[in-house]
């Protein structure tokens, strides 16, 4: 029974440094009601605040997209700006090359993005952006941790409460078979 929950967590690891397993947590992140927008606003504010740095200090935005790649944690965030790396290769811009690919990413950000194209301030919207999806992915966990809170409390409350119980119930076991 002790050895059993070891040997599924070292196997569940294991199927994580797989390319299924990695796919598999992927998809499951981003199927998953709520925590599909944390993922995807925390995968894109990684990825805009590092195009941001890059363009700004004169990376050219395929090179950018490419080091920005490497970095995306998640598979499909990954695919897609590889996808808009071939893309912007042929000659597409940065927003049409990311258009397809709109149900990955937060809702906004593709627009966003051919604003600062059109406006010629790439990077400084980009930076702009990151700036907005941190901040709400530092709203989305506040969030969380205020829900877990009270679920928390009441597990640790029902802890102690079968721990008292598995101490005090012998106690009046043996004063009962005495008096």
């Amino acid at each position: 029974m002790i050895i059993v929950p070891f040997i599924l967590v070292i196997l569940f690891m294991g199927a994580l440094k797989t390319k299924l397993g990695k796919w598999a947590v992927d998809t499951i992140l981003l199927k998953l009601p709520f925590f599909s927008t944390l993922v995807k606003e925390n995968d894109c504010a990684i990825l805009i605040r590092s195009l941001s740095s890059l363009i700004s200090s004169g990376v050219p935005l395929v090179r950018s997209l490419e080091v920005s790649s490497k970095l995306m944690g998640n598979s499909y965030f990954r695919k897609a700006i590889e996808g808009a790396e071939e893309k912007i290769k042929k000659g597409e811009s940065l927003s049409s090359a990311l258009r397809p690919q709109e149900n990955i990413f937060p809702f906004g950000m593709v627009e966003m993005i051919e604003v600062g194209e059109e406006t010629g301030k790439t990077s400084t919207i980009l930076k702009k952006l990151a700036e907005f999806y941190e901040q709400e992915v530092i709203n989305a966990t506040e969030k969380i941790s205020t829900a877990i809170e009270p679920v928390l409390i009441v597990g640790l409350g029902i802890a102690v409460g079968i721990f008292a119980f598995s101490i005090i119930e012998p106690m009046y076991s043996v004063l009962s078979s005495i008096g």
